[in-house]
């Protein structure tokens, strides 16, 4: 139970419900004006293939994707699938992600009050709430938001005492895995917690066998539907061949499989099915790696701070559809280019100042690193890890932020109290 009458006491506390009631005053606000804003390609990617499964009464992926490219987060497409066969329209996701949205900054909270004390819980959730691209996230239809929902939930949920809890969280890790398998490195982290604390061992079983059953019922559905064992998306291979091939830089390289030059080329692809065409990239990956492996490895940096340069992603396309595409198709592609990053820059100043003030917390706190304060930083270990090898986009930072931002405000709470301390003695 929350009380309210120590919160009245608390400057802190009634900072924090200030700072978050208007970022959620902000959020509706913008949902509102921008309720019919345009969708970035990969968002109408998921609601198309929705609607094409809804009107043939299938889920995705069917027998009718069996030669696509890939199949991509076959969950939030069949989850957008029941949404649309409710609601008959895709609107209802974005009031979805804002109660997403709200539910995740609370735990937020949760987990830094868990992990640290409510004092940080509070400056955790003030950060949270002054980074301008979570205020743009409803508002897409995208894989990150629904994906990181499920994430946070299902580690919020792991690291209870109560065996049903662990129970709903695995169910969580295993939905989330249908959307993007980089749940992972919350599961990792989650098994981390049970072996720091010394969780009796049916804790193990109650995390690993929904987890595992539930993913193996769906895998083994569309293997007698389609012929393909499938529980998420076939596209590791495809996002290896964009970070190993001839043309292959920071960034995703969009036209490989299109050039007959490009080892990345399969001449017959339209007769394959999405599970060979994996196969397949994923082998000419390796192979290019092992014959390239100094220019593989020099990229390596420039995809971290790829990944991390910027978080302006979630306002793409919100007011004007391809700002790139026409700032680069303008009459003074160069300045029009400019105008572009600089507001991207702009965006993500406070952004800027939480990964200095991690930076700093990092240093100034660094003796607690390797308790148990330190276990979250472990899902953005993982992500920082993975950016090395495969290609990046901005929004690919978004769902290991958090951490950051709490380990931050644990920094800004360990100097203050340093100071305070030393003013008061």
């Amino acid at each position: 139970m929350i009380n309210y009458s120590l919160i009245k006491k608390d400057k802190l506390a009634i900072s924090a419900i200030i700072v978050t009631s208007l970022w959620i005053f902000i959020q509706i606000v913008l949902l509102i004006v921008s309720w019919n804003h345009p969708q970035t390609p990969d968002a109408v990617e998921y609601t198309s293939r929705a609607l094409f499964a809804y009107k043939h009464h299938v889920f995705y992926p069917s027998i009718h994707n069996i030669n696509d490219r890939f199949t991509h987060a076959p969950g939030l497409v069949n989850f957008y699938l029941l949404i649309y066969a409710i609601f008959r329209s895709f609107k209802p996701i974005l009031i979805i992600n804002l109660l997403m949205n709200i539910v995740i900054i609370y735990e937020v909270f949760y987990i830094a009050n868990h992990f640290f004390n409510k004092k940080v819980g509070y400056v955790s959730i003030i950060i949270y709430s002054t980074i301008i691209s979570t205020w743009f996230v409803p508002l897409h239809y995208l894989s990150d938001h629904p994906s990181y929902f499920l994430f946070i939930t299902g580690f919020c949920l792991t690291i209870q005492r109560k065996w049903y809890w662990v129970i709903l969280g695995s169910i969580c890790y295993a939905l989330s895995y249908t959307i993007r398998p980089s749940v992972l490195a919350y599961l990792l982290t989650s098994i981390t917690v049970f072996i720091i604390y010394k969780r009796y061992w049916l804790y193990y079983l109650y995390l690993f066998i929904p987890y595992f059953g539930i993913l193996y019922g769906i895998g083994k559905y569309f293997e007698n539907s389609i012929g393909i064992y499938t529980n998420t998306s076939y596209i590791l291979g495809y996002g290896m061949m964009h970070s190993a091939n001839e043309d292959t830089w920071a960034g995703p390289n969009m036209g490989f499989d299109d050039n007959p030059k490009n080892s990345g080329y399969i001449a017959n692809a339209k007769d394959l099915t999405f599970a060979e065409k994996d196969s397949i990239w994923k082998s000419r990956s390796i192979k290019w790696i092992k014959e390239n492996p100094k220019r593989y490895i020099g990229l390596a940096p420039q995809r971290f701070f790829r990944s991390f340069a910027l978080d302006s992603w979630s306002l793409n396309d919100v007011f004007e559809k391809d700002a790139y595409g026409k700032a680069v198709t303008s009459k003074n592609p160069n300045k029009a280019l400019m105008r572009v990053r600089m507001t991207q820059f702009a965006i993500s100043i406070p952004y800027y100042l939480m990964i200095m003030l991690f930076i700093f917390s990092m240093f100034y706190c660094k003796k607690n690193i390797f308790t148990k304060k330190g276990i979250i930083l472990l899902i953005t270990l993982i992500y920082i890890g993975t950016t090395f090898f495969l290609e990046t986009e901005h929004r690919m930072h978004y769902a290991s932020l958090f951490p950051m931002m709490i380990w931050a405000a644990y920094g800004i709470v360990s100097y203050y109290n340093k100071k305070q301390f030393s003013y008061n003695s």
